[in-house]
């Protein structure tokens, strides 16, 4: 089982590694997420990405517009474009930031999805754990 842990760290390490930048990587356990969020449009998007990095429970937040779902939802199949947030913050923070998403968002039963920042620029994720008032450990 090391042995295979040392192969995926070898190769997310080469993947983000370039130009001499540091990667952090701690054998699949982290404490950032980056958590996906969909609105209905851009301008509570902009609502909900605002309020998650004024109250530091984000560092930030990427808009991507014109996304289409397809989904079930009251038995039918339904298709919607809608804007993806792509929220970069600390694991600690996930239930706060469900609970501030729910507040502010107007679906019944918004998309919130937590997934582990398994690796990635050393920099960057130090530059996170800061914003969201974490420490610089990196």
């Amino acid at each position: 089982m090391e042995q295979a842990n040392n192969k995926t760290r070898a190769t997310i390490g080469r993947a983000y590694h370039s130009g001499g930048e540091s990667v952090d990587y701690r054998g699949g356990m982290t404490d950032l997420v980056v958590v996906n969020v969909t609105a209905p449009d851009l301008a509570i998007a902009e609502t909900l990405a605002r309020a998650l990095v004024q109250e530091s429970l984000a560092a930030c937040c990427t808009l991507v517009p014109a996304v289409r779902s397809v989904y079930r939802w009251q038995g039918g199949v339904h298709e919607d474009v809608e804007v993806l947030l792509v929220i970069k913050t600390r694991a600690a923070l996930v239930d706060e930031l469900v609970t501030r998403v729910r507040a502010l968002h107007p679906y019944t039963l918004p998309e919130i999805i937590a997934v582990p920042i398994l690796a990635g620029s050393a920099e960057y994720l130090a530059w996170v754990r800061a914003e969201t008032g974490g420490s610089e450990v990196g």
